[in-house]
This record gives C-alpha cells, sequence and structure tokens, in this order.
C-alpha cells in the first residue's frame, strides 16, 4: 500500500536534498542514514522497474561502514573534504523519472500535501538552533 503522506515528505526530501537537474536517475543526499532508509523505501514502494538501487557511502576516513544493504548495489568512498559522512542514494530508470517529476509536480500543487512536504524539506535542510545565553531563544531554520 502506497501512503501519500510519506510520498509527499519524500518530495519535500527530494526538493531539499536531491539531485533535480538529472533525468536519467532519482538521486538523494543526506548525512542521516535513517533518511536515506525513509526516501528508499517509500520510493521502492512507487517503483516497479528492476534497477537494483545503489547507495554510495563516502566518508572522512577509510573505514568501510557498510558492506551489504539488502537488494541495495552498496560502494564505499574516501572523501577526505567531509567532515562527516555522508550517503547518495540513486535509482537509474529514465521512465520512472519522468513519473517521479510528474508526481512531484502534482503533489506540489495540492494543499492538502504542503505540510508533509514543509516536514521533508526540513528534515533534509532544517536544524533548530538553541541560543545558551539567551534560554528562550531558538531559531527554526532552513538552509539550502
Amino acid at each position: 500500500m502506497i501512503k501519500s503522506k510519506e510520498i509527499a515528505e519524500c518530495v519535500g526530501l527530494w526538493l531539499a536534498e536531491g539531485d533535480n537537474k538529472t533525468d536519467r536517475e532519482i538521486t538523494f543526499t543526506n548525512n542521516c542514514f535513517e533518511l536515506i532508509i525513509f526516501f528508499s523505501e517509500n520510493i521502492q514502494q512507487l517503483y516497479k522497474g528492476h534497477n537494483k538501487p545503489r547507495i554510495y557511502v563516502y566518508s572522512p576516513t577509510e573505514k568501510i561502514l557498510i558492506k551489504k544493504l539488502g537488494n541495495f548495489v552498496v560502494r564505499n568512498y574516501v572523501d577526505k573534504r567531509a567532515n562527516r559522512t555522508y550517503f547518495i542514494f540513486k535509482l537509474a530508470d529514465v521512465e520512472f523519472v519522468k513519473k517521479w517529476r510528474s508526481l512531484v509536480n502534482s503533489m506540489k500543487n495540492q494543499d492538502e500535501y504542503y505540510s508533509d512536504i514543509l516536514r521533508g524539506i526540513f528534515a533534509g535542510e532544517g536544524n533548530i538552533k538553541h541560543d545558551l545565553k539567551n534560554h528562550n531563544s531558538r531559531n527554526v531554520r532552513i538552509a539550502s
């Protein structure tokens, strides 16, 4: 069963941290592995093709973090510029990318999905800043 609320959150994640320029694959990058898994599980509910999703792990050290993960193709790389490990989810399928973009545009134009899309954008790009000097100060920020 496809859960439209979760798909709308994935739309927000993709809008915040995805590559919307390529026509050949769906790409989502984040340093939170739980978000990568959430995104991949929901995208795979929609995807009926045969291509295996890939997860690329970029770490500032040579330590192998993930060797195998379900039906994913996993590749580990060293990125000396990275402050912390980050992950890239990729699913290559030109026809599915067309369907995904159509779904994204459709959901962006429906009021009922605004809060779920915003939740995804915030999960991908947002943070809450606490001012330690002024205990009553909290800032909600979305960086891009």
